[in-house]
């Protein structure tokens, strides 16, 4: 398959930056002409609103804009919304209330009610509006998690309007997220591609799906491509292009240029940023580039539980030697485990930092019990309790159900069964010593491990053989 980027003429081809520079240039001087002829059109108004939401640093003027459009779709003498701007109302209505719920304070009381209040009035004003009707079904799905009117509200859109491709795209995501109804999930995306071909956002929202739901790999990179060549500045597209090309095909190359591309399309885009300090971190070697791009994102997005999490971990990395290096990561994590307060590996991984980098040991007990609660499968819980139980307080006995817990959790953590081997040899069980440790010996890391359990294993004979 030809890449898009590639010399080949059999390579789809597409605008290249200053030509989408300058179509984005001259449409805004279309629109800003247009508001000047006609500054209280509320269509003019509305268009322009919209226009500025694709800039980031634009928020107020859009919401001004938005705020404008719907000022001027009411009667002055009824105070009530104008019979012939019904329409432009509850269409624009339903795109603010989009818009705002979407922005970095989408998730405050504030916001919700001031957005729900958007969804009510356009609601009453034109309650069979195509383009409100969309957004208000996913508002009650994505923000509301009223799934049963969300279900009716897609239903009905999709009875009413069974060409609206959009709508589909977003059904299947209800389905896909919300009712775990893969089938049916994939039946809307493809009625969704099948509908509109060209469509950037059907496409991707389907190659998402084929990577991460079928696993079906080869059609998930047909489809990102296929929603490249008619986007190349789509960026959702472009962020998980990238992360597909770096996870699945491992070429960290044109991953990397995808989240660069999305990233100069919009610089705040914290999926775009968050993935590419993901590759920076752990494909490229670029830890420096990754602690800076985890921090962009926690600028634009302050409660991105994963960025939280592996900036705490980066940092213990680079600078947990250190005391203000340790305060650091031990406030990240603290906000991490905040924001994600049943994630059992956020909060075992905490308590892996305050055992072995900070040493407050009855911390890190809770935190890990905690962990272990949550997810008795867990076995970064499971296996650094059996560390303090070991280490730190000489519980062999309730250390030994600890570790028997991580191997069966992961059967090929060899450094659990090197601490199994330990306990059999401190107990006198020379034939679960040898074994246990034979197990560690299989799935050493590297050949200073593998000496250190052939060292450890030397010492455990000679015990036995000194206390016959």
């Amino acid at each position: 398959m030809a890449f898009i980027f590639s010399d080949s003429p059999s390579a789809p081809r597409s605008m290249s930056d200053s030509q989408v520079e300058e179509e984005l240039t001259n449409f805004q001087q279309h629109l800003t002409s247009s508001l000047s002829a006609s500054p209280n059109d509320p269509v003019v108004l509305g268009t322009y609103a919209s226009f500025l939401t694709t800039v980031p640093s634009k928020f107020t003027t859009a919401c001004t804009n938005y705020e404008s459009c719907l000022k001027a779709c009411i009667d002055p003498a009824t105070k009530e919304v104008s019979e012939i701007y019904s329409t432009p109302f509850a269409t624009f209505s339903g795109m603010y209330a989009s818009f705002l719920l979407g922005s970095a304070s989408g998730s405050s009381t504030a916001i919700k009610e001031q957005a729900d209040g958007l969804f009510s009035k356009a609601l009453a004003v034109e309650p069979g509006n195509p383009l409100l009707f969309g957004d208000y079904a996913t508002y009650l799905h994505r923000h509301k998690k009223d799934y049963a009117a969300a279900d009716a509200a897609y239903r009905k859109h999709l009875g009413d309007f069974p060409g609206h491709s959009s709508i589909w795209t977003k059904y299947g995501n209800f389905l896909k997220s919300v009712k775990r109804d893969v089938a049916g999930a994939e039946n809307a995306y493809r009625t969704a591609v099948k509908r509109s071909p060209l469509n950037a956002d059907c496409l991707s929202s389907y190659a998402v799906f084929c990577h991460g739901t079928k696993g079906d790999h080869d059609a998930a990179e047909s489809l990102y491509e296929r929603a490249y060549a008619a986007d190349p500045g789509h960026v959702n597209n472009l962020s998980n292009y990238g992360l597909f090309l770096s996870e699945i095909k491992c070429d960290f190359q044109r991953a990397e240029y995808m989240y660069q591309t999305a990233m100069s399309v919009d610089p705040a885009h914290p999926n775009s940023m968050y993935n590419y300090a993901v590759l920076c971190d752990s494909g490229l070697g670029k830890q420096a580039e990754a602690e800076e791009l985890y921090r962009q994102c926690l600028e634009t997005s302050p409660n991105h539980a994963f960025a939280l999490y592996n900036l705490a971990v980066l940092v213990e990395e680079r600078r947990g030697h250190t005391e203000t290096g340790r305060q650091e990561a031990d406030e990240l994590f603290k906000s991490a485990v905040t924001v994600s307060k049943n994630d059992a590996v956020t909060i075992a991984d905490y308590g892996r930092f305050k055992l072995v980098c900070c040493k407050e040991i009855d911390q890190a007990e809770q935190l890990l019990k905690q962990a272990r609660n949550i997810d008795p499968s867990c076995i970064v819980a499971c296996y650094n309790l059996g560390m303090l139980y070991y280490n730190c307080k000489d519980d062999k006995k309730t250390a030994e159900e600890c570790f028997r817990d991580a191997i069966k959790a992961d059967p090929d953590h060899g450094e659990t069964w090197r601490y199994l081997g330990r306990i059999m040899a401190d107990k006198g069980d020379a034939g679960n010593a040898d074994k246990f440790y034979k197990k560690a010996l299989e799935r050493a890391k590297d050949a200073e491990a593998a000496a250190q359990i052939r060292k450890e294993m030397e010492g455990a004979g000679k015990k036995r053989r000194g206390s016959k």
